[in-house]
């Protein structure tokens, strides 16, 4: 099986919608740290964002489809409404607004083999802030509590669940150790139907984990020059977006760019060899597991989980199989 088979080309926008989350629904935008413009691309409203409002999973997938792409590129974690309908419960009913979700829903799902434990997360969180943990709260509620200290990855396998990483505490100085994911699903099957369309999902720890799985995804479809001009481009243009001065010097870019790139070619040769093995008609879905390296509030650097952790899955007709 041939990458293009089942990862989608971000930067077609013929073919793949990307869709952002909106973290605080009241601001009417986007959290800055969840948005990837490659190649200049920024958000605004006549491109995909979602937002926890009135807008069931199904009506959602419905628009998807009469705008006619291929491919829905869902990008980032609980911001992104979507993105916890696709990972965590797609097996539940697709009428509900999203608004409407609530963390039972996250208890009564079955989520994709890579996830976070969101309710050790939110739990967290409302220790915090001195709130009650119910799982008749609203999972819109909890976003603007703000991120928990840290995020937990795991894997399922044989009903098993493995502990793949920990994300570093936070708050941070720029540095951070972030584990995340990327899956795509040819044709996904919501509540027992499966639906015409491609959808893909990246998810880091945090924003900038879910940047650089971002520009993975560029550069499984593009070469390694593309994919540090995209690296460079989307950095400078969120430069461009923030209030101070960065903690890094924007003239050595490059340099952070040469070692992401570097160490990214090694996951993306890891991925080639592992699809490889299949045939175009066995996959129907895809899911992968990396680490990565902030520094500086840029992804510096990423890489491979150990072979004894079971950090790649694909999907058959037989279900979700452990890649060894």
């Amino acid at each position: 099986m041939q990458i293009r088979e089942i990862i989608p080309d971000l930067l077609d926008r013929e073919v793949t919608q990307i869709c952002w989350g909106v973290r605080y629904p009241e601001k009417e935008a986007p959290a800055l740290q969840d948005v990837f413009s490659a190649e200049g691309i920024t958000v605004k409203t006549s491109e995909c964002v979602i937002v926890y409002g009135d807008n069931t999973r199904d009506q959602i997938i419905n628009h998807w489809q009469k705008r006619g792409h291929k491919w829905i590129h869902l990008s980032g974690g609980w911001g992104n409404g979507m993105t916890l309908e696709l990972n965590l419960y797609p097996n539940l009913s697709g009428n509900v607004p999203l608004m409407q979700r609530r963390i039972k829903d996250v208890v009564q799902g079955k989520p994709k083999p890579i996830h976070f434990d969101y309710l050790g997360g939110w739990k967290q969180i409302l220790q915090a802030k001195g709130r009650e943990f119910s799982e008749d709260l609203k999972i819109g509620e909890l976003l603007p509590l703000g991120a928990p200290t840290y995020w937990d990855l795991y894997a399922r396998k044989e009903e098993k669940e493995i502990f793949l990483g920990r994300s570093t505490l936070a708050p941070f100085p720029g540095t951070e150790d972030e584990p995340g994911f990327l899956i795509a699903v040819i044709n996904p099957e919501f509540s027992g139907k499966r639906y015409p369309i491609g959808m893909s999902n990246v998810t880091g720890s945090r924003g900038l984990g879910t940047i650089g799985l971002n520009y993975l995804m560029v550069f499984l479809r593009h070469s390694e020059k593309k994919t540090k001009e995209v690296y460079i481009k989307d950095t400078l243009w969120r430069v461009q977006q923030m209030q101070k001065e960065p903690p890094f010097d924007p003239n050595n870019i490059w340099r952070y760019t040469d070692d992401f790139v570097e160490s990214a070619a090694l996951v993306v040769d890891d991925i080639k060899e592992i699809l490889g093995r299949f045939s175009r008609d066995e996959v129907r879905g895809f899911q992968y597991a990396v680490r990565q390296y902030i520094s500086d509030t840029l992804p510096a650097r990423m890489d491979l989980f150990p072979s004894t952790k079971p950090y790649c899955f694909v999907e058959t007709e037989r279900g979700w199989e452990s890649v060894e």
